[in-house]
């Protein structure tokens, strides 16, 4: 991607990964904003729903439930991608709800699988480009 502004290329291949989902009726229709610096992409794809005529446009309005959880593995998606956090440090340090519990090691890479399979909004779009290992060295 170029230092400034979007990348087309990448663009394309956002519009055929979230067609994917549209063409074969795994979603009836979605809207995607995509922003960097000056630059915004707006995207509508299909329908309002399943059966209905009305082609999805950008300014439609979604009815918003359980967001905290793509959110939070967004956040933490960002995370690894800056070489900020690993999926596999331990999530001790950081919540102190959880300080001094009594049950399993738990690391990012389990709350990263718990924040996007419990949810119903983007969890395989989240989830397809991102795999256990990164790039950072440490």
């Amino acid at each position: 991607m170029s230092t400034a502004g979007l990348s087309r290329s990448r663009l394309k291949r956002m519009h055929q990964t979230l067609s994917g989902y549209v063409e074969p009726k795994d979603l009836a229709g979605l809207v995607a904003l995509v922003s960097r610096q000056d630059d915004l992409h707006a995207e509508a794809l299909g329908t309002l729903a399943f059966g209905h005529p009305a082609s999805m446009k950008r300014d439609t309005i979604f009815r918003v439930a359980s967001i905290t959880k793509p959110v939070t593995a967004a956040a933490a998606i960002i995370l690894v991608e800056e070489c900020k956090l690993r999926l596999d440090d331990s999530i001790d340090p950081w919540p102190p709800e959880l300080a001094n519990r009594r049950v399993a090691e738990v690391d990012f890479s389990q709350l990263d699988d718990y924040l996007l399979s419990n949810t119903n909004v983007g969890s395989p779009l989240l989830l397809s480009p991102m795999s256990k290992r990164n790039s950072c060295r440490y």
